[in-house]
């Protein structure tokens, strides 16, 4: 298994415990101030965004791409790869 590869199961394993952990944090906090939210939302996230509890932030769209985003992290594995294995320069 390559770094790259070995970084990419790390971070979608990190990704999906952060995911668990922030949904589980946002379900007290709405249970807190709205303990029966669910007879009046269909869903957590709308319940969590009109008690103001989360909020859209407005960016580029090319921020939005994973490809972009992680660009620098996956050029930083594969010099660090190069560096410590050797390979093509």
């Amino acid at each position: 298994m390559s770094v790259i590869q070995h970084y990419g199961l790390a971070s979608n394993l990190l990704r999906c415990c952060f995911s668990l952990v922030m949904s589980l944090f946002l379900r007290r906090q709405v249970e807190r101030i709205l303990p029966s939210w669910e007879r009046w939302y269909p869903s957590l996230f709308d319940a969590a965004s009109d008690l103001g509890l989360i909020k859209a932030r407005v960016c580029p769209p090319q921020a939005l791409l994973l490809s972009s985003r992680h660009a620098r992290i996956r050029r930083a594995a594969e010099d660090s790869h190069l560096e410590q294995w050797g390979g093509k320069e």
